[in-house]
């Protein structure tokens, strides 16, 4: 197996994010919608009623902001978890050293993340509204800091994600099927693999999406100094359980995929760039011997 240097694994993580962010923004749209406006009709209605009032680009509002987040933040994301992983590899289980390097990818790539989710997310929900607009009119009412609202909500929602997701992806790959630890398995493996552990992990950590998501909006009744606690007791208060599961499905009928093709194309990117560098090295050997 030959090891990748960070630059690679960042364009491995980078490339695999955008493309698998693109096809599937649609659903994350609906998720954000959902998840600030309890009560809406379900899924497939509420995005036939958008399509009717905003027409097809209204699915698509906010990407230009979260593909300039997703670029860097997928690649830093992937460069943290592969070194996390390497360093923890010797010392622990398969399983643990993948959730360890599942947090740290998520907290190196947070502050990245932060803001394109905040800009994003408004866009999302305010009819007529753009990521350019959303962001001058955040900037002006609330400053820089807030493009950083809900940071602790996103990280008590994406290291518990990241964390049972690699958990559960290892044991699929590692202990089921056969992969060995470190290697990339092939497409289908990952798809397969990756589409369960991210029903799982989606769905675990929904109520924390849910705070988090009506935080960065900034509905009705939540003011830029609530906290995490606040904002769960309110939501406890008027809306019961169920308030926590607002935007379940779209949730994990956006993560689970995104989740499935995002580790799908990074293996597929991997092995590719794998191969290209023992071709390189060969080729090099072949060289030296002519010499």
């Amino acid at each position: 197996m030959t090891e990748l240097g960070a630059t690679a694994n960042f364009l491995c993580g980078a490339i695999a994010g955008a493309a698998a962010d693109v096809c599937l923004y649609p659903l994350d749209t609906l998720r954000a919608r959902a998840m600030v406006r309890p009560g809406t009709s379900g899924l497939m209605r509420d995005g036939l009623a958008l399509l009717r009032a905003e027409g097809a680009p209204a699915l698509y509002k906010g990407l230009s902001a979260h593909l300039s987040a997703s670029l860097p933040g997928n690649g830093l994301f992937y460069v943290a978890y592969e070194a996390a992983r390497t360093a923890a590899a010797p010392h622990l289980s398969s399983g643990l050293a993948s959730t360890l390097a599942g947090v740290a990818g998520c907290l190196a790539s947070l502050m990245i993340y932060t803001p394109m989710e905040v800009v994003k997310q408004r866009a999302m929900v305010t009819r007529g509204a753009s990521s350019a607009s959303v962001l001058r009119d955040l900037l002006r009412a609330d400053g820089p800091a807030g493009l950083y609202r809900g940071l602790a909500a996103g990280a008590l929602t994406w290291a518990p994600y990241f964390s049972l997701y690699f958990l559960a992806y290892d044991l699929l790959t590692v202990q089921m099927c056969g992969v060995r630890t470190g290697e990339q398995p092939p497409f289908l493996t990952a798809l397969g693999c990756g589409l369960l552990a991210g029903i799982g992990a989606s769905a675990a950590t929904n109520p924390f999406d849910v705070v988090k998501t009506r935080l960065q909006v900034g509905t009705a009744g939540i003011r830029a100094s609530d906290g995490v606690v606040s904002v769960m007791r309110s939501i406890a208060a008027k809306e019961g359980a169920a308030g926590f599961a607002s935007g379940l499905l779209p949730r994990v009928m956006l993560l689970a995929p995104l989740s499935s093709l995002t580790i799908s194309f990074y293996a597929v990117v991997h092995r590719a760039m794998e191969a290209a560098l023992l071709r390189e090295g060969g080729d090099a050997a072949k060289d030296k011997k002519r010499i």
